[in-house]
């Protein structure tokens, strides 16, 4: 993506315990369409799994 010079957006995280952590699990635009230099590349990555809090 540097390459490119693109401008990564992480807009959404998910959980996935079968995808390695901070992986890139969707992207728009799609990873095989043509995009031109300096554009934003919106990111949804895998997120670590949320935990119980000892606040309650």
């Amino acid at each position: 993506m540097n390459g490119l010079k693109l401008i990564p957006i992480i807009q959404d995280s998910v959980y996935d315990e079968e995808a390695e952590k901070f992986a890139i699990t969707d992207q728009d635009p799609d990873p095989k369409r043509m995009v031109k230099e300096g554009r934003k590349v919106y990111l949804t990555i895998n997120a670590l799994p949320q935990t119980e809090s000892s606040d309650a």
